[in-house]
């Protein structure tokens, strides 16, 4: 039976938020792997600035903590996007490997000072 509107909060040992996960739906599908639907994941680089990730629809694994989006993935922060047609994102690292039809536009600071 799904679960719907999942939030799942990931602290450091100062308690401060090192990532937000945010699914619409969530379904266990065995004893190590969630299905989930519209999962928004909400995280901070190393510079403090927020990281965004969005996938229509991923697997959740509970041992690796690896979520898996075959169906189009989005990346992006307050300077770049980067989309592609699938990720593999260790939400205990926050690091991501994407692929497929990838397409990265950087965005700059337009002041010409």
């Amino acid at each position: 039976m799904p679960v719907n509107g999942i939030r799942v909060p990931q602290y450091d040992e100062d308690g401060k938020m090192l990532m937000l996960l945010e699914a619409a739906t969530a379904k266990r599908i065995d004893d190590t792997r969630i299905e989930m639907e519209d999962v928004k994941v909400e995280a901070s680089d190393e510079d403090g600035r927020k990281i965004f990730v969005e996938l229509p629809y991923s697997i959740f694994n509970l041992e690796s903590r690896i979520l898996t989006g075959d169906k189009s993935a989005l990346i992006r922060r307050e300077d770049f996007e980067i989309t592609g047609d699938s990720i593999d994102f260790n939400t205990k690292t926050r690091f991501g490997t994407m692929r497929g039809n990838i397409k990265m536009v950087i965005s700059t600071d337009q002041d010409p000072k």
